[in-house]
């Protein structure tokens, strides 16, 4: 499973993304994407620094056990 490093991390990528969707609904409704952009950077950021502490094979096969499971 996850080591507690990778468990922070993956923690840290669920509230960036949840940010991200909090800001879809409430800033693209006054126009302004920038904070939008930021965002979504750091989630890609968090995702990026997952998969180099699982490895790629290990984030895959976590993140379609994640898919599987809430599907």
């Amino acid at each position: 499973m996850l080591t507690e490093a990778q468990r922070e991390i993956f923690s840290k990528l669920l509230d960036a993304n949840w940010e991200v969707n909090r800001l879809y609904d409430r800033v693209t409704e006054k126009g302004r994407y920038q904070p939008i952009i930021d965002a979504e950077k750091e989630v890609v950021a968090l995702t990026n620094e997952l998969k180099e502490a699982m490895g790629k094979e290990a984030f895959d096969k976590f993140m379609m056990a994640g898919k599987k499971m809430f599907s």
